[in-house]
């Protein structure tokens, strides 16, 4: 719609902010991302000028949906804005997209809910927000977590904890993508704990359990119950947390074989394989194997497509070009191309 550089005509410190709650700026925007008050300070007088004023949410309508959206280049130089309107390709409405560099990634964004950011909306000191993390690898591999903290504090500590060879499944991923773009996205905000353990739970269940991603125990309520079963008690998602942190480098649990031990996972031969193709409208890795074996007896794409059933053409190209299912090992000398 119109783009901006993320500059202030004024002292950001001789007038008050008149569209923007800087606050929940600062709840939401790291500073290793881009400042959060001069990005709140610029917004605030896009957003009190023309086009901007006429999309400030007044009153209640601050909690209802938007109809567009802000994007936020802090790697530009200098830094720029640009507040969108759908069209037939892309509607990313209701949402702040900051592209960045992150603490220890070269490559960064940052998704976040764009209704708390203006004035009126409450205050999100002190509420949970379900937030994920992801690794932009060939298979996105993400996290998904809850906390009172602001997200990006409780991410630093899950980098500390990294740094320090922590074994935990999320952990070792971070220190194992360092090159990958990473993804951060705050789902929900203003939350109490109970409902932030609902969101939680119904997320990990749809995309980042073991072994489909980075959550080593399901998310929410059926989190305390697995760990019930083992005879471990957590009263809030923060014990749990640590709880579960603390127990991936422990064998044994009372003697017996701890299921939350993370060398669980890192020996196990089929774990690359169920992350790579265990998603939806992936390939599976009987697939993989009869594209590799109709490949090497001549068979063209056209009809490797139609005999394993894939998506499209493009599809098995990828798959027999490395770039992707590289991961996945070839299981006979069928597969192996003829030198």
């Amino acid at each position: 719609m119109f783009t901006n550089e993320l500059t202030t005509s004024k002292s950001p410190f001789t007038m008050k902010f008149r569209r923007i709650s800087i606050h929940n700026v600062n709840e939401l925007v790291p500073d290793w991302a881009i400042d959060p008050y001069v990005l709140g300070r610029h917004l605030d007088e896009v957003f009190d000028s023309q086009p901007g004023c006429n999309l400030v949410p007044e009153g209640s309508a601050v909690y209802r949906s938007l109809g567009f959206w802000i994007e936020v280049d802090a790697t530009a130089s200098p830094a720029t804005t640009r507040v969108c309107t759908p069209d037939d390709h892309v509607d990313l409405s209701g949402r702040l997209i900051i592209t960045c560099r992150s603490r220890v990634h070269e490559s960064a964004q940052i998704d976040l809910p764009l209704n708390p950011i203006f004035k009126g909306y409450e205050a999100l000191a002190g509420t949970y927000c379900v937030y994920l993390h992801s690794f932009q690898t060939e298979v996105p591999l993400g996290y998904v977590g809850m906390t009172k903290q602001r997200w990006f504090d409780r991410y630093s500590q899950h980098l500390s904890a990294s740094r320090t060879g922590s074994p935990f499944l999320f952990h070792r991923a971070i220190r194992e993508h360092l090159s990958a773009t990473v993804y951060h996205k705050v789902f929900y905000c203003e939350l109490d704990h109970d409902r932030a353990l609902g969101y939680e739970e119904e997320l990990v269940s749809m995309f980042s359990l073991y072994p489909l991603g980075l959550n080593m125990v399901p998310g929410g309520r059926a989190a305390f119950a697995y760990l019930a079963k083992l005879g471990l008690q957590a009263r809030s998602a923060e014990d749990r947390d640590s709880l579960v942190e603390r127990l991936s480098d422990q064998a044994d649990l009372d003697g017996h074989p701890n299921p939350l031990c993370a060398a669980r996972w890192a020996t196990d031969p089929s774990f690359a394989e169920r992350v790579i193709c265990g998603h939806s409208g992936r390939l599976t890795v009987e697939q993989v194997s009869q594209i590799r074996r109709f490949a090497a007896a001549g068979k063209s794409v056209a009809a490797i497509m139609v005999e394993v059933s894939a998506r499209n053409e493009r599809q098995i190209r990828n798959a027999l070009s490395g770039r992707t299912y590289s991961r996945i090992a070839r299981r006979s000398s069928q597969e192996t191309p003829s030198k």
